[in-house]
């Protein structure tokens, strides 16, 4: 599972950088925004690359280990920190042995971002507006944003609502081409 969760999570910031060097850059956001964007990916980019190292070579329990070798609550740390080492180990083992499979883990949820941005496209093409695929991408690069940053957060608790305060215009400067974004009021 936590596996999966490091796929996914790098999977996705992979997707939100070649979005953001690629689409954001061609609609109009607040520079405060943008700021900020870069600023929260920058800061995921090293958490998610930071846990996938700790995972890869079995040192997330690494922490709990050093308390319970200094007697800090060694009776209630050392039991943790048994379990915390099979896991430590199983993830070791699994990056050894089935690199592939994890690469394949990442391509998979790739693709389904872009099907994802696919299905943003035909859907504005169903309401009847002639967009444009990048402005569809863009409205797509901003969901998968809020995504990438409500993975950091426990249970998302939040951050979907925040993601809400930037929204679509409206739908005449989609089908205008205007594909403006603003910050509104939540």
């Amino acid at each position: 599972m936590l596996i999966d969760k490091a796929g996914f999570a790098l999977a996705n910031l992979i997707f939100v950088v070649i979005g953001s060097v690629v689409v954001l850059w061609e609609i109009e956001l607040p520079a405060a925004l943008r700021a900020v964007m870069l600023a929260a990916t920058g800061l995921m980019g090293v958490g998610v690359v930071g846990f996938l190292l700790l995972q890869k070579r079995g040192k997330i329990g690494v922490v709990v280990r050093w308390l319970a070798a200094r007697k800090i609550a060694r009776s209630r740390l050392e039991p943790v920190a048994a379990k915390v080492t099979v896991v430590d180990e199983a993830f070791s083992v699994f990056h050894r042995e089935r690199s592939l499979d994890f690469r394949m883990c990442v391509w998979w949820h790739w693709l389904a971002f872009c099907v994802g941005l696919l299905q943003a496209w035909l859907f504005f093409l169903a309401l009847g507006g002639a967009v444009s695929f990048l402005l569809a991408a863009s409205v797509g690069f901003l969901g998968l944003w809020s995504d990438l940053v409500a993975f950091a957060v426990p249970l998302s608790l939040g951050t979907l609502e925040g993601g809400r305060i930037v929204r679509v215009d409206s739908w005449e400067n989609l089908t205008e081409g205007g594909g403006g974004f603003r910050m509104v009021d939540a």
